[in-house]
């Protein structure tokens, strides 16, 4: 019969199996020692039951949020082809351009059977960001930018005082 010498990997393998061992068997003592074996025991079973218990609310949230997000998007799939009132579409659409614009107290907006019409001063690279929101809002069918678009807020008078994003830089609604 030939004898292989152990390679170094070999050698490796059998340290760690070796350390291994040595970890499990302290560990085995280490709860199943007769004087403090039942406290250690005890912190085990409380650390494994928070553990569960908060990983069961985890997921708990989890369910709820996919339960909440599928029974949304079926809601908004049912809806996307129903004909919406002038007037929800025209607060739809104002709480929509309200989240891009600077200043969207300027703002007329008018609906009538689907097709929105804005209409008011506006800053530079705000018109894009509306046509955006207006063309994922649901119930509108088209839309018209009447809007003027000013470099900066200077001499017009519906673009003066303190913008949403300074509102919000400074701790304000």
């Amino acid at each position: 019969m030939i004898r292989r010498r152990a390679s170094v990997g070999d050698k490796i393998g059998h340290i760690f199996t070796f350390l291994g061992g040595a970890a499990i068997g302290a560990g085995l003592y280490h709860i199943l020692d007769p004087q403090r074996g039942a406290a250690r025991r005890a912190w085990v079973r409380d650390k494994m039951g928070r553990g569960l218990s908060s990983a069961g609310r985890f997921l708990d949230k989890r369910v709820r949020d996919l339960r909440n997000r599928a029974q949304g998007r079926v809601a908004e799939l049912r809806a996307s082809g129903e004909q919406v009132n002038d007037d929800i579409l025209v607060e739809r659409v104002r709480a929509q351009v309200g989240h891009v614009l600077s200043h969207p107290a300027g703002i007329d907006i008018t609906a009538r059977e689907g097709v929105v019409t804005v209409r008011g001063p506006i800053l530079e690279g705000e018109r894009e960001k509306i046509e955006h929101r207006l063309s994922e809002t649901r119930g509108v069918r088209e839309f018209h930018l009447e809007v003027e678009t000013h470099p900066t807020a200077e001499g017009v008078p519906s673009l003066q005082g303190e913008s949403r994003s300074q509102r919000r830089a400074r701790g304000g609604k």
